[in-house]
């Protein structure tokens, strides 16, 4: 019968970095904020489908400026949702929350603490396993 003493294992947090990789994730939450210049954000929070790390959280955000717009329209694309239109869409956080796709992930310093990073062109569909 084993002895384990619980209080001596380290249990890992669901918001430790995760190895730089591919992750299949589906999109929790989506909370709609504003960036330090007035623009529209949203933050993701997305978790890890399958795998070693199943369950596990990376967090990203999406801005809504002209220069951020190739990565918004990658991440809708990544979810199967259809950019070819030339008309306005009015995209809302119910459009994409719930979706899965493939994140790739690095890991970074930020303020003394290792984190997640999403690259920018970090979205890709579940089945493209060779993107990113």
């Amino acid at each position: 019968m084993p002895r384990i003493n619980f209080g001596k294992v380290n249990t890992p947090s669901p918001e430790q970095p995760l190895p730089d990789g591919q992750y299949v994730c589906k999109i929790e939450r989506v909370e709609r904020t504003a960036t330090k210049g007035g623009k529209e954000m949203w933050r993701l929070r997305l978790v890890v489908e399958d795998g070693q790390y199943k369950g596990r959280a990376i967090r990203d955000n999406l801005v809504f400026s002209n220069e951020a717009m190739p990565r918004v329209k990658l991440l809708c694309e990544s979810l199967g949702i259809d950019t070819s239109g030339e008309g306005d869409v009015d995209l809302v956080p119910d459009t994409i929350k719930g979706g899965v796709c493939r994140v790739h992930v690095t890991t970074e310093e930020y303020q003394g603490t290792t984190k997640n990073k999403v690259l920018f062109l970090g979205y890709s569909p579940v089945n493209d396993e060779g993107q990113v």
